[in-house]
């Protein structure tokens, strides 16, 4: 089976830009009267498909070009780099929300924040594209990539008689 990875320059703007489109819905909906169907469903509903899709791509792209042994560094990288993302996202949220009870104004504020933030998110990647050029060839089967010929560390050969590595008695 023939697989082509996932190439962040056009996978991730894709999903990122509808964030940011939800976002500033988001914003110029909110009203200062009760209305969570005109207001705030249409938007959750767009941003959550949005990062339902980024998510997995994230993930893809992170790792589609490493060797299956570092599939799982890459992935824990994307993971621990949302994980800081959402604490600097949430420390500047509480600084635009301000103290006491948040205003209208200030909420505005914060959904403009992520929407800039999602538009910076999908602008990013199609400038590393252009900076880094086209992505090498992908292996095509297992024995083909980096270090296929080296066994891992610990794995045993599985045409070994003796798998135990005691001596054949």
């Amino acid at each position: 089976m023939c697989h082509t990875p996932v190439q962040p320059d056009t996978a991730f703007p894709g999903s990122a830009l509808p964030f940011a489109g939800g976002a500033l819905w988001q914003a110029t909906a909110t009203g200062d009267r009760p209305g969570y169907a005109a207001q705030m469903l249409g938007p959750w509903v767009v941003s959550g498909i949005a990062v339902g899709l980024a998510l997995p791509q994230l993930t893809a792209a992170a790792t589609a070009a490493l060797p299956a042994h570092q599939a799982s560094t890459g992935s824990g990288a994307v993971s621990m780099a949302r994980q800081l993302g959402m604490v600097v996202g949430t420390s500047i949220m509480v600084g635009l929300l301000g103290t006491g009870l948040p205003s209208l104004a200030r909420s505005q504020h914060v959904w403009i924040f992520m929407a800039v933030s999602a538009a910076a998110a999908a602008i990013a990647p199609l400038v590393m594209g252009a900076v880094r050029g086209p992505a090498p060839e992908a292996a095509t089967t297992p024995s083909q990539g980096v270090g296929a010929d080296q066994p891992l560390p610990g794995a045993r050969d599985p045409h070994d008689p003796q798998p135990t590595g005691r001596p054949a008695t």
